[in-house]
């Protein structure tokens, strides 16, 4: 069963197809469904989606999130896990409290209290993370002035850098930094990062980092 909501309703807990919200809606218990789209406004406690979540509106989840995959262009939260067994699309915003993804193209901000695991992570725009981000390849191009914050990375292959130097910088950091923990990897490439520890087979120290140490493995 299809349920689509254009003005206030309420959706009971219950397994679904496909969910359209254009209005205001709230979920009651544990929602099951093949599809979710919300150009709306959505607040739910549990939603387990075996396809895609869109989201243009904003949500708001009060447990665990899991998905297909996510195209979110508003804003989505979560007060606890969003697993992702798809694709995930991040044009707006992400928060939670941690996340399970494959791949992430973020072109808007992810913000996670504890931990992020993915394969493939393409950043450009603003990463937080207050546990450890670990994935297989990571880039970040770092936004123009975002100070970003990485409890730690471990990933084989890493590249961060800013997304582009105005030509009249007068301090390399202004064009954007990241501030991360510990670094671990095999390829390692880095500008504008400071870290307190980086480990790698192969290391690349370009401009704007401040690194504590470097261990070479």
């Amino acid at each position: 069963m299809d349920m689509n909501i254009a003005g206030r309703g309420t959706i009971f807990p219950g397994s679904y197809k496909n969910i359209k919200i254009s209005g205001r809606a709230t979920a009651t218990g544990v929602v099951n469904c093949e599809g979710l789209e919300v150009s709306g406004k959505f607040e739910s406690k549990t939603v387990n989606c075996s396809g895609l979540v869109k989201v243009s509106g904003s949500s708001y989840f009060e447990n665990d999130m899991k998905a297909g995959g996510v195209d979110i262009s508003g804003s989505l939260k979560c007060d606890k896990s969003v697993t992702i067994t798809g694709e995930s699309k991040i044009m707006g915003s992400l928060s939670c409290a941690a996340l399970k993804a494959e791949n992430m193209v973020v072109r808007g901000s992810v913000k996670c209290e504890s931990d992020i695991e993915a394969e493939n992570v393409s950043v450009i725009g603003m990463i937080y993370c207050d546990g450890k981000l670990k994935a297989k390849e990571l880039e970040i191009k770092i936004e123009g002035g975002a100070k970003l914050n990485i409890g730690s990375i471990e990933c084989p292959k890493i590249s961060i850098a800013p997304e582009y130097l105005p030509k009249n910088l007068t301090n390399r950091h202004d064009a954007g930094v990241i501030t991360v923990g510990e670094i671990v990897g095999d390829d390692i490439y880095l500008e504008n990062v400071i870290a307190d520890v980086v480990k790698g087979k192969n290391v690349t120290i370009g401009e704007g980092c401040q690194i504590g140490k470097v261990e070479m493995e």
